[in-house]
């Protein structure tokens, strides 16, 4: 199967914000929730049917680990470094996040999405 791109990655997690954030969803039945993301996830990417439910639902759990995590980090270099301008506090995250998993921290735009959403992926606040 073909890798997902950064765009399907934006796409599911603003799928995600929406469903989560719309009061338009919140009388569906629980059983609906994935099903509504997947919806809304197939008509910001053009998917056609090519990821499953299941795909975009394992993939969003992965972006959110990954986030959760930089956010550790982030909130972390924060509370060491409260006098250090944003940006170098954003690449100390960075690099720390690098040192601990291994892996460069590939998920900015879907970081900025849940930062801008949810107050609790938002260290610097």
């Amino acid at each position: 199967m073909k890798k997902f791109s950064k765009e399907e990655d934006v796409g599911i997690v603003q799928a995600w914000i929406n469903v989560t954030t719309d009061p338009l969803y919140s009388g569906k039945p629980p059983n609906c929730f994935w099903s509504n993301i997947f919806d809304i996830f197939d008509t910001l990417t053009g998917n056609e049917k090519y990821r499953t439910k299941k795909d975009v639902q394992n993939r969003f759990h992965r972006i959110n680990k990954e986030v959760e995590t930089f956010v550790v980090f982030q909130a972390d270099v924060n509370i060491r470094n409260p006098s250090m301008a944003y940006e170098e506090r954003q690449i100390t995250a960075r690099l720390e996040y690098y040192h601990e998993t291994g892996n460069d921290f590939e998920y900015e735009e879907c970081y900025e999405i849940f930062k801008s959403n949810l107050a609790h992926y938002n260290p610097d606040e």
